[in-house]
């Protein structure tokens, strides 16, 4: 997914300037939330709506990203600023559920009007089939070396400060050469134009995951991440990687229409995938994508895995 650059470079970050926060918001539901499919569709499609109510400007900023003049990309393609990472399952009332957003860069600087959106949604609008409520209890910062609490119960306690990649890359100890990535909303790939439905070779993963962070590292923090010399050699690198193994399947997840009347069918694999002789050149960027996630529709939080090494 990444933009294709007409005359002179963007620059390449360093990786302190691949900067993100990753807020985790703990729920109370107040009445049930209950989905006709995939629970982050819902909160997706009110995320927007509650932006839309506060200001045209930030549901335009947070959902219609535009391109630099420079770039031959299709607006649609282009990620969002933001990946909302739903509760997985609906509770009960009153039992607490935590709801995900990751902010890219510049988008920090927006991260009240974020939370405004998301308290406007659960205490007016509602979400899910049946217009659910809930209260914002806690919002804790998620970061390589722990959580910080920045809310509890309508009390400020801390102001968030934006995670770097470096942070992230120097937080990796002890890793090997085996590494499993344990999927936990649907990965959903493409490579040669067609669906990935089985546990996608690392080469095929790497080139979606660099192509995202290069693309969210341009259209929000300023550059690139890796110079297309450097992609190649990491590409190469995948590609000698030892075999792969895992029991993630395909799983469909049948989406509802803005009108509500037809459903559409999006699905991807949900499971666990192990590769094995991976290269240690890769192991940053396999880090880095816990936080960006990777694939198709990763502002609905698909594509969040998390890392695990060792066979």
């Amino acid at each position: 997914m990444g933009g294709i650059v007409r005359g002179a470079r963007q620059a390449v970050l360093s990786p302190t300037g691949f900067r993100f926060a990753c807020y985790a918001f703990t729920l109370h539901a107040e009445g049930p939330i209950a989905s006709l499919g995939y629970q982050g569709d819902d909160f997706h499609r009110g995320f927007g709506r509650a932006l839309e109510r506060i200001g045209r400007r930030f549901g335009e900023y947070f959902y219609h990203p535009r391109p630099p003049g420079h770039w031959t990309h299709a607006q649609s393609d282009l990620p969002k600023p933001f990946m909302l990472v739903p509760p997985t399952e609906s509770p009960l009332t009153g039992e607490p559920m935590e709801l995900v957003l990751v902010l890219y860069g510049e988008a920090n600087l927006h991260f009240m009007i974020a939370f405004a959106a998301l308290e406007l949604l659960g205490r007016d609008l509602g979400v899910g089939a049946h217009g659910g409520r809930y209260r914002i209890g806690t919002v804790a910062q998620q970061t390589p070396l722990g959580r910080l609490i920045l809310f509890h119960e309508e009390s400020w306690l801390a102001a968030p400060r934006p995670t770097t990649a470096a942070e992230v890359f120097d937080s990796l100890d002890g890793v090997g050469e085996t590494v499993t990535l344990h999927t936990r909303t649907l990965l959903r790939l493409k490579h040669r134009g067609r669906l990935v439905r089985r546990p996608p070779p690392l080469h095929v993963l790497m080139d979606r995951l660099l192509g995202r962070i290069n693309t969210l590292g341009a259209l929000y923090c300023g550059g690139h991440m890796l110079s297309p010399e450097d992609k190649n050699q990491i590409r190469e690198a995948a590609r000698r990687a030892g075999p792969v193994r895992g029991d993630a399947t395909w799983r469909d997840w049948p989406r509802p229409s803005e009108g509500g009347d037809s459903h559409m069918s999006f699905g991807g694999l949900l499971g666990s995938i192990t590769y094995t002789q991976v290269s240690r050149a890769l192991i940053p960027w396999l880090a880095l994508g816990q936080w960006t996630g990777v694939g198709g529709k990763a502002s609905f939080g698909l594509g969040h895995y998390r890392l695990e090494f060792g066979s």
